[in-house]
């Protein structure tokens, strides 16, 4: 038995592009239309990461850029 917010669910059917859509119907007498949005969710995170990874890399190269300054003044 399926419970969606504590009433049994009788009806399920998937499809739209990707079959990203599910709908439900069930004992409270209401349709609902659910999206799958795992793929957009992960395409998020990515991105961030990607943010993140640029920044982290910038500031490594400053880092070691002003590192190399120093150890040049001390010539």
């Amino acid at each position: 038995m399926i419970l969606v917010d504590g009433a049994q669910v009788w009806a399920l059917d998937v499809g739209g592009e990707a079959e990203a859509l599910l709908v439900t119907g069930g004992a409270d007498a209401r349709v609902n239309v659910w999206r799958d949005c795992t793929s957009a969710d992960a395409a998020v995170a990515a991105a961030g990461a990607a943010v993140a990874a640029r920044k982290a890399q910038q500031l490594a190269n400053a880092l070691q850029a002003r590192a190399q300054a120093n150890a040049l003044q001390g010539l």
